[in-house]
C-alpha cells in the first residue's frame, strides 16, 4: 500500500497499481495473486474490493456500516472489522462550568471558535480537510440551532463571528470568504498552493495560511482580503501559531519544536527561550501573549499552558466526554483566546470481529 494506491511489484521491479481509492483501511492477500482491499471515496463510505495485476477490482461487497480487513486465509476466509463510528463536538460555553454536545449530525468536527467563545465552526461531513459533501455550519456554544453556511471545509472563524475562510469542493484548493450573516461571499485570488493546512484571521483582517506550494513543505503566508500574491512569513516548515499576532510579527513553530517570531514584513526571526514540550502541539496563543497553550494526545487530552517568558509548562486542563465507552481519541481542539471557552472533536467506535467465508465477486 502507496500514498497513491495499491501497487504490486514484479521480480524486475515493475510496478502495476491495482487500486487507487482516496481512503484505504486495511487489505490482505488472498489466493491467486489477488488482494483484498477496503477502501471507498471517503472516510464513511466503504467497500470491500478483489483487486488482481490482470483485472479491473471487483467490488465484492458494500455496507453503511465501516468494514475494514484485518487478514486473508488462503482458502478464502477472510477476518473483517465491521463496526459503527462517530464524531461529536463538545464544548464549555464562557462563564460556565459544564460542557454541552454541539454536534450537528454523526460525523461533526469543530474547526474554530470565535475569539470570545460565544460561536462554533464546525463542519459535519467525512471528515476535516478537503472531504466531499462536507458541510459546515455555526452554532451559539450556550445552545441554540446549527445554521448551514453551506458545502466546503471551513478554515477559520473571524475573532467576531461574522466571517469564515472555506476551502470550497473541487481541484485545485481555492479560498473563499463566506458571511455567516447577511452579505456575500468573494474569493480570494492569486495563491498557488497545493495544499491547506490551517488558517486564522489577524486583528487588521488579514488573513494568516499554513499552505504548502508544489515541492515544498509548508510554511506560513500572508493573504490579503483582496486576494493577490501571497507573501511568505515563514521559511519552509516553519508553521504559524494561531493568535500569536503581536507588533507587527506572529510566532512560529518549527517541527523540533523551536519557537520564533516573524516580522510580517520580512527580516530577520527573533528567538523564543521556550520550546514545545516533545510529544505536543501548540493549539493557540493567549490573549495576553502570555502563554501558548499546547496539546497532548490521549484520553483523556491533556492541554497545558507553556509559559513564553520562562519556557515553563505547566497541567491546564485535561478533556473527555462523560461517557467514554467506545471512545480512545479527541481529534481536534480549539480555545478562545483566554482559555474560558474550548470545544473539541471526539471520536466514538463500536466494533465486532467477523470470520466471513465464502465470499465470491
Amino acid at each position: 500500500m502507496e500514498p497513491n494506491g495499491v501497487c504490486v511489484y514484479d521480480e524486475g521491479g515493475r510496478k502495476t497499481t491495482l487500486l487507487t481509492p482516496p481512503v484505504m483501511w486495511g487489505l490482505a492477500w488472498a489466493a491467486d495473486d489477488a488482494v483484498w482491499v477496503a477502501g471507498g471515496p471517503t472516510f464513511r463510505d466503504r467497500s470491500l474490493y478483489l483487486v488482481t495485476p490482470t483485472r479491473p477490482p471487483q467490488e465484492v461487497y458494500r455496507d453503511l456500516a465501516s468494514i475494514s480487513v484485518q487478514d486473508a486465509s488462503r482458502d478464502g476466509r477472510l477476518l473483517l472489522h465491521h463496526g459503527f463510528e462517530r464524531m461529536g463536538v463538545r464544548a464549555k460555553p464562557p462563564g460556565e462550568d459544564s460542557e454541552r454536545e454541539l454536534g450537528v449530525f454523526s460525523w461533526s468536527w469543530v474547526a474554530d471558535l470565535t475569539a470570545d467563545g460565544a460561536q462554533l465552526l464546525a463542519v459535519e461531513g467525512n471528515g476535516p480537510g478537503r472531504a466531499a459533501g462536507a458541510a459546515m455550519y455555526v452554532r451559539p456554544t450556550r445552545g441554540g440551532p446549527a445554521v448551514r453556511l453551506g458545502e466546503g471545509s471551513p478554515l477559520a472563524l473571524s475573532p467576531d463571528g461574522k466571517w469564515v475562510l472555506v476551502d470550497p469542493p473541487g481541484e485545485p484548493p481555492r479560498l473563499i470568504v463566506t458571511p455567516t450573516g447577511p452579505g456575500e461571499s468573494h474569493a480570494l485570488p492569486g495563491h498557488r498552493f497545493e495544499t491547506i493546512d490551517s488558517a486564522w484571521f489577524l486583528e487588521e483582517g488579514q488573513l494568516l495560511v499554513d499552505a504548502a506550494v508544489t515541492g515544498e513543505r509548508s510554511r506560513a503566508y500572508l493573504l490579503a482580503p483582496s486576494g493577490g500574491e501571497p507573501r511568505p512569513v515563514t521559511p519552509e516548515g516553519i508553521v504559524s501559531i494561531r493568535g500569536s499576532y503581536r507588533d507587527g510579527s506572529v510566532m512560529g513553530a518549527g517541527p523540533d519544536g523551536t519557537l520564533a517570531r516573524y516580522p510580517l514584513r520580512g527580516g530577520d526571526p527573533q528567538p523564543v527561550a521556550a520550546r514545545l514540550p516533545t510529544g505536543t502541539r501548540a493549539l493557540r496563543a493567549s490573549g495576553d501573549g502570555r502563554f501558548v497553550f499546547v496539546g497532548r494526545s490521549g484520553m483523556p487530552y491533556h492541554i497545558d499552558r507553556l509559559e513564553i517568558a520562562t519556557g515553563r509548562s505547566t497541567p491546564w486542563k485535561a478533556v473527555r466526554p462523560d461517557d467514554v465507552t467506545g471512545s480512545i481519541d479527541v481529534r481536534t481542539t480549539a480555545l478562545s483566546a483566554d482559555g474560558e471557552a474550548y470545544a473539541y472533536t471526539y471520536g466514538r467506535y463500536f466494533q465486532d470481529l467477523y470470520l466471513v467465508e465464502s465470499l465470491r465477486p
